[in-house]
């Protein structure tokens, strides 16, 4: 998804759009939900949601651990608040990862409300957090 995203900031990098921002590290999976990907919403998205890795908490000593994902639900006004959710996915009874998606969910909230840029408009967005990307750091 990201490098289809990237590839879309290319292309418009040559017309009179705004500068891309930096490509983030492919580490974070986001989809925006009910309505279509403008790349440079998703873009600030990205950037937003990347905004929660230095809240995040883990045990990276444990290799199980460091291998979990954690999908959430979670809508943000323009101004970078939480409004709905953050709603975690696919829950699972695993130990590891039931501990991965709690501290991921609060780290999420830690982290807002979040800077965004000027014109974000908010909405609804099921961000993918990687426990790998965490801890490296």
């Amino acid at each position: 998804m990201l490098n289809l995203i990237a590839a879309l900031l290319v292309a418009l990098a040559g017309q009179d759009a705004a500068p891309a921002a930096p490509t983030p590290a492919p580490s974070l999976d986001l989809v925006p939900l009910g309505r279509p990907v403008d790349p440079r919403v998703a873009a600030a998205a990205v950037g937003v949601f990347n905004q929660v890795y230095p809240h995040w908490h883990l045990r990276c000593d444990d290799p199980g651990f460091v291998r979990e994902r954690i999908q959430f639900d979670v809508t943000l006004d323009s101004g970078g608040r939480i409004v709905a959710g953050p709603t975690v996915l696919k829950p699972r009874d695993d130990p590891a990862w039931r501990a991965a998606a709690d501290s991921a969910r609060f780290a999420l909230i830690s982290a807002a409300p979040f800077e965004v840029p000027d014109g974000f408009p908010g909405g609804r967005y099921r961000p993918t957090f990687l426990a790998e990307r965490a801890c490296a750091g």
